[in-house]
């Protein structure tokens, strides 16, 4: 879009004006499509990383290693071993995306044998799902 608008000689005035943005992005841009003839972001413009990809996999294997410890026990555990500072949240994020998962499983009381006969009774009632949705 700014090339073709250069094409024609708008000035970064009429740019702006038309594109509804300051006088000073359009001409950062226009100098960025200059320097690079791309308007993205420059290589290296990110915020570092705070952990690599070697940390993950140590992450992954210690929650592997103690399956009931929660996102903050493995941050203090990490802290402790690698002396890098991580928030829970971005432990959790980092289990998210390799699909490795750190909870605390919920605390379910033990079913009585009466409770146990029951269900055992109603399931040899209801085998077919059939019968209980009404379909024949």
């Amino acid at each position: 879009m700014y090339g073709i608008a250069l094409a024609k000689g708008y000035s970064t005035f009429v740019m702006a004006k038309t594109i509804g943005c300051d006088q000073s992005t359009v001409s950062r841009s226009i100098k960025l499509l200059r320097e690079t003839d791309d308007i993205g972001r420059r290589v290296g413009s990110r915020r570092k990383k705070v952990i690599i990809t070697s940390d993950d996999q140590y992450l992954k294997r210690m929650s592997l290693c103690n399956h009931n410890a929660s996102t903050a026990d493995l941050k203090v555990e990490f802290k402790k071993d690698c002396a890098v500072n991580l928030r829970a949240r971005l432990v959790h994020r980092r289990f998210a995306e390799c699909n490795t998962h750190a909870y605390h499983p919920k605390k379910m009381p033990l079913f009585k044998k009466q409770k146990m006969q029951k269900r055992l009774s109603w399931t040899k009632e209801h085998v077919s799902w059939a019968k209980i949705r009404g379909i024949q």
